[in-house]
């Protein structure tokens, strides 16, 4: 089979050399700083059982050349959420319509919005689990080896399941694309945006009492929506995620410093992916905790949490002047929490200590 990377940023370049390594046909669609470094470097793949490099890849930067080169079977597509719709719409016309599409963005509605384009039975749901990213020259680490779960009714799925266990990846099948989708929102937002926010590491966000209050408020949040919506919390490869809703009911300073150390290893030392958004006029945030904003109106319950969180991300990633006001400055996040109704906030003080 002939497999398209169409977004080879580090999640894409691991999965597209960890494939071509084992034998398969690969072309990789990336941005031109990376063709460029990939082009000069080949990629280079770290931080695994099975390290190697791929010398001399098959680089594009436009879909139009990497579709026509060659007959693809598979686009793994592993561009941000924001890119979906666009990158959809490419693929529509560039690309015979029974063409499997594995969609590996985070959050939640970018299967919908691609089923919308391309047609439902041609989109695979998959959800990433390892911690990768992307260094100079080439080199794409793992920080942290963990899986893929995937999720779909196309008729290439078993083949494709094969070939990426073939290939190293640990991966396992879903039978409910939304259920693996939502389970995978709940860990993508465990200080995502605080962190982004206010410049700080995860291990510091549940030092602190108020932040570590606000962080679980949202977390509670998202396991509501899930409710509403009929679904469980599930176990990803490496993650389990069904704990979730027993771990989001704890509080004390002990267990918060405890699941801070926890969460600090799980990301690797990466900074939270919404960091690298501010300023850039476009995140992830309304796949992410937007989604749970949107469930909770649909459904009329209270999402504060989640409301400010995404309504300070938004504000940021379209104006970074205003990081200032946040950067290293926790009462003012919480002040605003306070603001939005997330209740408990008021009983914490300005230095993180219970009042």
């Amino acid at each position: 089979m002939h497999y398209l990377i169409y977004g080879a940023g580090a999640v894409g370049s691991m999965l597209g050399t960890q494939l071509a390594l084992n034998g398969e046909h690969v072309s990789f669609l990336a941005r031109p700083r990376e063709a460029e470094e990939f082009n000069v470097y080949g990629i280079t793949l770290t931080g695994i059982r099975s390290p190697g490099r791929l010398e001399n890849p098959k680089i594009y930067t436009t879909p139009e050349d990497a579709i026509s080169s060659t007959a693809i079977d598979v686009v793994l597509l592993t561009v941000k959420a924001y890119d979906v719709e666009a990158s959809g719409k490419s693929i529509r016309v560039l690309l015979p319509r029974a063409t499997p599409v594995v969609c590996l963005s985070n959050g939640v509605g970018s299967e919908k919005t691609l089923a919308g384009i391309i047609g439902g039975k041609n989109v695979i749901a998959a959800s990433l689990t390892t911690a990768v990213r992307l260094r100079p020259r080439g080199v794409v680490h793992v920080a942290r080896e963990r899986g893929l779960g995937i999720s779909g009714n196309h008729h290439a799925l078993p083949q494709i399941l094969n070939t990426l266990k073939n290939a190293g990846i640990k991966t396992r099948r879903y039978t409910h694309s939304e259920r693996m989708k939502w389970s995978k929102l709940l860990i993508n937002i465990i200080s995502n945006a605080s962190s982004a926010i206010l410049g700080w590491a995860p291990g510091q966000i549940f030092d602190h009492p108020g932040l570590f209050h606000l962080e679980f408020s949202a977390l509670a949040e998202a396991i509501q929506a899930m409710r509403h919506k009929g679904l469980r919390v599930e176990n990803l490869p490496g993650v389990p995620v069904s704990l979730l809703p027993m771990v989001s009911s704890l509080r004390g300073k002990f267990f918060a410093r405890v699941f801070g150390r926890v969460v600090a290893r799980a990301r690797g030392r990466k900074r939270p992916s919404l960091f690298y958004a501010i300023g850039q006029g476009r995140s992830e945030i309304d796949w992410l905790n937007g989604a749970i904003v949107r469930e909770g109106h649909t459904s009329g319950f209270p999402t504060p949490a989640n409301q400010v969180l995404t309504q300070i991300m938004n504000s940021l990633v379209n104006d970074s002047s205003e990081h200032s006001r946040f950067l290293n400055q926790p009462d003012e996040l919480l002040k605003l929490a306070s603001a939005a109704g997330v209740r408990g906030i008021q009983g914490y003080n300005a230095i993180g200590a219970e009042g």
